[in-house]
């Protein structure tokens, strides 16, 4: 077994051993009115494994962590190829699938709510005096709250001339922030490998909302700055989101390099754990469960032949000539080895919970991303491979 930043990992465990825990809920009944009482008591999760076990699993073949980048009100396929607001996205590293819907918004208020409600950096700066925010990812130093004022209001030194007396004078600024400004969040996410689940699953651990520096010359990520860091609860369950402590809920979408994860345990490198799914796949054909790419959710199955194919299929997609605009059919030869995935798609439920002023992120599945090519070898595009889901794993 290869093991890979002893130190990194040592932090992790015990990071991660406080993150994974789920809440037991109660209902009790008073008269005829059933309310939602949580019990205070917070137990690790049986399916959400800490850092520690996960590194003496010899289940687990690959193992790594990563910083993902979210933008939740954002999707490229809303803007023209040329729009400003696109152009300024991809820069800043907004690429591939980075989509969302709405599983819930809820106002509990009509009369005061407004046009922020839906946005989930308005819901933790209203809630920023009750939570612990931090300086960094790892979660060990915690902000004073002068901080947090300091920097959700933008504090800068401004120096202009009296035109009386021509000296320079110094001035202090707050402009307050525009929610606009924040472009996104960044999840810091443990990713690994079951052999005995057949799939790659994650674990989120710290978001931190990312507001962009509009002096920068050149857009890019760097010039995405978090502004602070907040832990996040991993759910193993669905949530309740009946419940009307949960006012705010999406699931997203995010693609994301595998070249840009830290890797922590390489019991195979990615290119071969790639291979070892690909193999079990074809050999358990009749008993797993793998879906369609035919919409986002996946909610809709490969039969055990298509399975076993699944390496090397022949599609004919329909797409659209860019100077004619006429419809074309075009066939595309999906042919896998064992280094042709060098993406993931991560696909999320993110949950805001009013009562516990906490955000609360379940794994809900991954697509791998293929190039797909022409018959004669040309890059056609790249997209979903399949769709796994962990409530399709036994």
């Amino acid at each position: 077994m290869k093991m890979i930043n002893i130190i990194q990992a040592m932090t992790l465990s015990v990071f991660l051993s406080a993150s994974c825990t789920t809440k037991d809920t109660t209902k009790t009944e008073t008269n005829n009115d059933t309310t939602s009482a949580e019990v205070t008591t917070i137990v690790p999760s049986a399916s959400v494994p800490t850092l520690a076990e996960l590194e003496k699993n010899p289940d687990i073949l690959w193992m790594g962590e990563v910083e993902v980048d979210c933008a939740l009100n954002y999707s490229r396929w809303s803007y023209d190829r040329e729009a400003k607001e696109r152009l300024l996205m991809e820069a800043l590293g907004f690429t591939g699938r980075n989509s969302s819907k709405i599983l819930k918004y809820q106002v509990r208020d009509f009369n005061t709510s407004h046009n922020d409600d839906h946005n989930l950096f308005d819901k933790v700066l209203k809630s920023r005096q009750d939570i612990k925010l931090y300086k960094e990812s790892t979660l060990e130093n915690v902000c004073t709250q002068k901080e947090v004022e300091h920097d959700i209001g933008r504090v800068d030194t401004i120096i202009t001339f009296d035109p009386t007396t021509m000296k320079e004078v110094v001035q202090v600024v707050v402009n307050e922030l525009n929610i606009e400004d924040i472009k996104g969040f960044r999840v810091r996410q443990v990713i690994y490998y079951s052999k005995k689940a057949m799939a790659f699953k994650s674990v989120a651990l710290a978001i931190a909302p990312l507001l962009y520096d509009y002096e920068t010359e050149t857009p890019s990520r760097a010039s995405l700055k978090p502004i602070f860091w907040m832990k996040v609860t991993a759910l193993n369950t669905v949530p309740d989101l009946a419940s009307l402590d949960i006012t705010w809920a999406k699931r997203v979408y995010r693609d994301f390099k595998l070249s840009t994860v830290k890797v922590i345990k390489e019991e195979q490198d990615i290119a071969k754990v790639v291979g070892t799914m690909m193999a079990d796949f074809g050999e358990n054909s009749e008993k797993i469960k793998i879906a369609h790419t035919f919409n986002a959710d996946g909610t809709e199955y490969l039969s055990s032949e298509e399975i076993r194919n699944i390496g090397g299929s022949i599609d004919t997609i329909i797409t659209f000539d860019p100077v004619t605009f006429k419809e074309k059919i075009d066939i595309v030869v999906n042919k896998m080895n064992d280094k042709s995935i060098k993406s993931l798609r991560l696909i999320q439920d993110w949950v805001w919970n009013d009562k516990t002023q906490s955000l609360n992120i379940r794994y809900v599945g991954f697509a791998p991303i293929i190039n797909r090519v022409d018959k004669n070898g040309m890059f056609l595009n790249s997209g979903p491979m399949f769709i796994r889901k962990i409530e399709d794993i036994q």
